[in-house]
């Protein structure tokens, strides 16, 4: 049971621990955790809910774990004697099997079970993983004992920073090293048990490949449901867009399947709380066949047929504007390249005119379009 803390005293501990809150929001934090101090299960339990709090209140933890005494009792229990020198853990062959199994294994797994337990995100990874950690042995009486030489940061980095959802995370540390039989690439946590098979393992280090990874986390982010990618999406998008007429569940609809990363969603949506200052330039486009001068009618050929939906829908706002484009006889990009342009002032958006149209609502739209006119004027 938790301890009576008065009003006053929890004023007190806010106001000691909020100039460190401040300080260490969004900042990579380093914590070594020893193995002796994982022998006493309630300061484990412990240590753990202080990790999930401050995963919480926004600090990025990277855990770096030991397990020495587990080592210890796993290799006693197989007849291995453990020998030290100077401290340093004497390692041959069969001993590096052990402290890989039980470090990657049991004691990494059970810290990430552990931590999700108690409210935080985790995500179990080795150094071996990704030829992460580079090291030249230290002395040849103590084996497999090295000395580190560099450390390559950006998995880790790649991980806390750029919004990759855990199960695309496990998939692609699965394949590190390790080639399925048949084509296969994407595997559920079922599948993936179900396929791993020891003999498909390379003995050449495996390479982080961040394109890969990119890949691989686009291709979970299109299976999500609509409403677990809008809970994901949204806090995203409202890093950049404060409109409350702006419509996020469409917008949210656009961007699933143009999405890799989360991260990169902010870029894409830019434009919808203010029209950035763009060169009419844009309005030229090869493969559209459309000028500036072009695009300037295509626009006031719209501007009325928009000004005159009652129902501002994606649909209304589709038969309105296709109808338009079937009168006059024009290819559909004649017209929607232009309106994409004027609405968006990018070459690149999540989504074409009709639905960037639905997106800003109408009184935007109108504005916007008025506005495009008047720059090529």
């Amino acid at each position: 049971m938790a301890p009576n803390v008065t009003n006053a005293q929890r004023a007190e501990i806010l106001t000691q621990a909020l100039p460190y809150i401040q300080k260490y929001n969004g900042k990579i934090v380093v914590v070594k955790y020893g193995g002796n101090a994982m022998t006493s299960e309630d300061l484990k339990q412990q240590v753990m809910e202080d990790i999930a709090l401050l995963y919480l209140i926004g600090v990025k933890i990277v855990l770096v774990h030991g397990g020495g005494p587990e080592i210890t009792e796993l290799l006693g229990k197989i007849g291995k004697k453990s020998e030290f020198v100077d401290g340093l853990r004497v390692t041959d062959k069969e001993t590096v099997d052990v402290v890989q199994m039980v470090l990657a294994g049991k004691i990494n797994k059970s810290l990430v079970n552990l931590l999700e337990m108690k409210g935080g995100k985790a995500m179990g990874i080795s150094g071996i993983d990704g030829h992460m950690i580079e090291a030249e042995a230290k002395d040849e009486k103590l084996g497999f004992v090295g000395k580190i030489t560099n450390v390559n940061v950006e998995p880790i980095t790649d991980l806390l920073e750029k919004g990759y959802l855990p199960e695309a995370i496990i998939n692609f540390i699965a394949l590190l090293g390790w080639a399925p039989t048949g084509e296969q690439e994407i595997f559920t946590m079922d599948e993936l048990i179900q396929a791993f098979d020891i003999s498909g393992i390379s003995k050449s280090p495996a390479l982080f490949d961040p394109v890969k990874l990119k890949a691989i986390n686009g291709e979970y982010i299109r299976k999500m449901s609509p409403e677990a990618f809008a809970e994901k999406a949204i806090p995203y998008i409202r890093q950049v867009v404060h409109s409350e007429t702006a419509d996020l569940q469409l917008l949210c609809h656009v961007l699933q399947p143009r999405t890799e990363l989360f991260t990169d969603i902010p870029e894409q949506v830019d434009f919808i709380d203010a029209l950035p200052d763009y060169d009419v330039e844009l309005y030229r486009h090869k493969k559209m066949k459309t000028t500036p001068e072009t695009a300037k009618e295509a626009l006031m050929e719209i501007l009325p047929v928009l000004e005159g939906i009652s129902d501002w829908t994606v649909d209304s706002i589709h038969a309105a504007v296709f109808a338009r484009i079937g009168e006059l006889g024009v290819k559909n990009g004649w017209m929607l390249w232009p309106l994409r342009t004027a609405l968006s002032g990018k070459p690149f958006t999540p989504g074409g005119g009709i639905e960037l149209c639905a997106i800003l609502g109408k009184d935007e739209t109108l504005k916007r379009v008025q506005d495009g006119i008047n720059r090529l004027s």
